[in-house]
């Protein structure tokens, strides 16, 4: 009960057991040291706020892997709160790594996080999932996060259609994974230190996809095996690189970079198309300098001047890299090698006897003679030839004929007849 002492002095015992349940003022405050051993803090004991029922029976019941197939759904409009469990605002999550944070550790059937449109200013990260199962990340729509990382996964991880959108950091990096699938993913903002995807070890696909605006698209590294089909993109100082003993197999689709492919990086291999590295790194076709024309008109050339020929390379054929200007009927090399070189060029009916040169010219400066032609009897005159030629990027080629008849000739409109072939062969 309740001791009381009078003023002025006095003692009082209180007994063994005479308070049984405490009586504190409501405004006390209980020190959490002093409840159990002195080693739990206030900020321990805080943990145990919202607790609901048996903390151990909450624990046993966690799942440690999957007991059947799951789909999670993350909105934009979800809420972390909800159970992820069904594509309302009411049901999915707000977050990614909310989804993938409730994916047990040892998957052993098939998880799926659809992920709604929208922008998710997060890096999504999947770590050490493990088992017989896979892992399905999947866009609907137009997604953007800030990057992804995929780290020692012994399972199938398969990401589709989300965007990186970092400026600073690697956009994709895979990590040791066994086996890691992009599929039409992108990451194209402008990061010209960073890399669109790098694989460190351990196997991935890539298929689709845009990689762009980086200092390499698509790194290999430390004994990655990696495959690509149909991956596109611009702008950065290297398409792909191999490097400490990885490689890169597959189609080179189309990338476009500086440098499309690195073969001359230490200790990788980059196999794209045929499988065979040529000296200068393009071993596929879409990402050779390969340029071609045809007439769009006739033309007029007058007698013993070099002119250049205009209409009849007005129509652009094969172009793989943007090389060749057919308002301006020039050839620009985007980057410096050896070049073969084809023409042929029909003039109707000159008179006989006439004398016909075919030339090119480099940054318009006249250059070797490609082919040259005499009128010996009625009917049209071919003037044709090849070279093989030096270029530094940047130098154009652009074609011009000389001809002695007197007076103006004509070049033929037939493309069977007028036309040029620019390939660079190493």
């Amino acid at each position: 009960g309740d001791i009381t002492i009078p003023a002025g002095g006095g003692a009082a015992a209180i007994t063994a057991g005479a308070i049984v349940d405490a009586d504190i003022n409501s405004a006390a405050q209980i020190n959490a040291t002093k409840i159990g051993t002195a080693g739990i803090t206030n900020t321990e004991f805080g943990y145990l706020d919202g607790v609901t029922g048996n903390i151990q029976t909450q624990l046993n019941n966690r799942p440690q892997q999957t007991t059947a197939d799951l789909t999670y759904y993350v909105r934009t409009d979800g809420n972390d709160a909800n159970n992820g469990l069904a594509n309302t605002a009411a049901g999915a999550f707000k977050t990614i790594a909310k989804a993938i944070s409730m994916i047990p550790q040892n998957v052993n059937h098939a998880v799926t996080v659809n992920v709604a449109a929208g922008t998710y200013a997060e890096t999504v990260s999947l770590k050490g999932f493990s088992g017989g199962g896979t892992i399905a990340l999947n866009a609907s729509g137009t997604v953007n996060i800030t990057r992804l990382i995929a780290q020692n996964n012994t399972i199938q991880i398969t990401i589709t259609g989300i965007t990186a959108t970092t400026t600073t950091e690697t956009a994709f990096e895979l990590d040791t994974n066994t086996w890691v699938w992009l599929q039409n993913c992108n990451a194209t903002a402008s990061a010209s230190t960073q890399y669109g995807v790098m694989v460190y070890g351990g196997a991935a696909v890539i298929s689709g996809g845009m990689y762009s605006n980086k200092t390499t698209s698509i790194w290999a590294r430390s004994t990655a095996n990696v495959f690509v089909v149909g991956v596109g993109g611009s702008g950065s100082g290297y398409g792909y690189i191999a490097t400490e003993g990885a490689k890169i197999g597959g189609s080179a689709g189309g990338m476009s970079a500086t440098v499309s492919i690195s073969s001359s990086q230490t200790g990788g291999i980059v196999a794209l198309g045929d499988g065979v590295v040529n000296p200068w790194g393009d071993n596929t076709r879409n990402n050779r300098s390969v340029a071609s024309a045809t007439p769009s008109a006739t033309q007029s050339v007058p007698t013993t001047t070099w002119t250049k020929l205009a209409a009849p390379f007005g129509v652009e054929g094969l172009d793989f890299l943007g090389e060749y200007d057919p308002s301006l009927a020039r050839f620009t090399a985007r980057a410096a090698g050896v070049y073969s070189i084809i023409a042929n060029v029909n003039i109707s009916n000159p008179n006989i006897g006439v004398d016909a040169q075919l030339r090119f010219a480099k940054n318009g400066s006249l250059d070797q003679c490609i082919g040259r032609g005499k009128q010996s009897s009625a009917g049209d005159l071919t003037v044709c030839g090849s070279m093989v030629t030096e270029l530094e990027a940047g130098q154009n080629i652009e074609f011009y004929l000389y001809h002695n008849q007197g007076s103006n000739v004509t070049i033929s409109n037939d493309g069977n007849y007028t036309f040029f072939r620019i390939v660079r062969v190493a």
